[in-house]
């Protein structure tokens, strides 16, 4: 959970860079998030919106910790081409 709320924290850094268990503990944790708000909607049978809100509320910070992770990757490949930026 102290991945998740890391993230959270830093909602419009798109600089730097997320680990991999930053990234995926966030990713796992937002699933579960969306899956239980999914079923007490489906257990209520009224159009409740809740998935739909809170997707909206996470979509800064899932768009940020992705930038950082795949920045990441950027970083990986450089240094298995030799550091060269030409591909």
């Amino acid at each position: 959970m102290n991945w998740y709320i890391k993230v959270l924290k830093n909602y419009g850094t798109f600089s730097g860079r997320a680990s991999r268990t930053e990234y995926w503990m966030f990713v796992l944790v937002n699933f579960v998030i969306s899956f239980i708000l999914s079923f007490i909607q489906f257990v209520i049978d009224k159009p409740l919106f809740l998935p739909v809100i809170y997707s909206l509320l996470v979509a800064v910070p899932s768009l940020a910790v992705g930038a950082r992770r795949g920045q990441e990757g950027s970083t990986i490949r450089e240094k298995a081409d030799g550091g060269s930026s030409l591909h």
